[in-house]
């Protein structure tokens, strides 16, 4: 198959035009996977199985970047991230190019998704934790707090979310988040504060000039201005 016919069947339109506002998730992580599904497609490797070494490699770029006693361990974390990044996409592609969707593959992804949210925040926060920063400010322990904290507040509205749905409630409730459409805040969210935007290139060269102190604050706050925003609007659509 070609590039063209993966991607037309992969993307729906939808997607595709959102996709397209996020140029770093659109140019360096949607892209590559296309090319790496082309030849996967006809090996042994089902979606799931990508789905599993996407989680692998965030494990990896978790134990890289948090505890990497070198520059170049942790821009190897770093790369462990973004091939998660891309494999994200290559377990769905890969499903949907053999029609081998599958509950199990769902759960697998979803998993790594949170997965990746958690460790990414929480390996940054230990890296400032150990780093010499440029510009220090703070105890150093502030800094594995917040990136704890960081790490929590990604996922709950997405928890409840999801809890929400569990319970009929979805039809009514919606978050900013999840809003279909494009406008600047969204243009900002998608490409500066989502781990697939230009977050993940924010975020190496915070490590490579020693600003992680910065970084882990900056992303505390909007991550946790996200949730209450999100939280916020969840509960007052809630009917009954």
């Amino acid at each position: 198959m070609t590039f063209k016919e993966i991607y037309d069947i992969c993307i729906p339109e939808n997607k595709r035009r959102d996709e397209q506002y996020n140029f770093f998730d659109f140019y360096c992580l949607r892209h590559p996977s296309v090319l790496m599904t082309i030849p996967l497609i006809k090996s042994p490797l089902s979606p799931t199985a990508v789905t599993k070494i996407s989680v692998l490699c965030c494990l990896a770029g978790f134990g890289l970047v948090a505890f990497g006693g070198t520059m170049l361990l942790k821009v190897l974390g770093w790369v462990c991230f973004y091939l998660w990044g891309i494999l994200d996409s290559v377990d769905g592609n890969l499903a949907r190019v053999r029609n081998q969707c599958s509950k199990r593959g769902e759960v697998w992804d979803a998993i790594g998704g949170y997965l990746a949210l958690v460790l990414i925040y929480f390996s940054a926060g230990i890296a400032a934790f150990f780093d010499d920063p440029l510009y220090a400010f703070g105890e150093p322990y502030w800094f594995l707090i917040l990136g704890a904290a960081t790490a929590l507040c990604s996922i709950f509205h997405r928890l409840i979310y999801n809890r929400i749905r569990a319970i009929g409630m979805a039809p009514e409730v919606r978050s900013d988040f999840y809003n279909s459409g494009f406008n600047l805040v969204k243009f900002v969210k998608m490409n500066f504060f989502t781990v697939s935007g230009f977050f993940l290139v924010i975020f190496l060269l915070s490590m490579i000039f020693h600003v992680l102190n910065f970084f882990v604050t900056l992303y505390f706050v909007a991550v946790l201005g996200e949730m209450l925003i999100a939280m916020r609007s969840m509960l007052r659509g809630i009917k009954g």
